[in-house]
């Protein structure tokens, strides 16, 4: 499974002052650097699915 994918399978939730959605491929640009981030695959797991 991509980092993609592991984001895109979430529930929409929405409070007064923010909305958490799912990834789109509209995301992807400016996911990119975060998704490139060291600290955040090891903090999120994600790069454990790489090794």
């Amino acid at each position: 499974m991509n980092a993609f994918g592991m984001f895109s399978a979430k529930p929409t939730v929405e409070g007064r002052r923010a909305k958490l959605r799912p990834f789109t491929p509209v995301d992807v640009e400016a996911m990119g650097p975060i998704l490139a981030d060291p600290e955040m695959l090891r903090l999120h797991r994600i790069g454990a699915y790489r090794r």
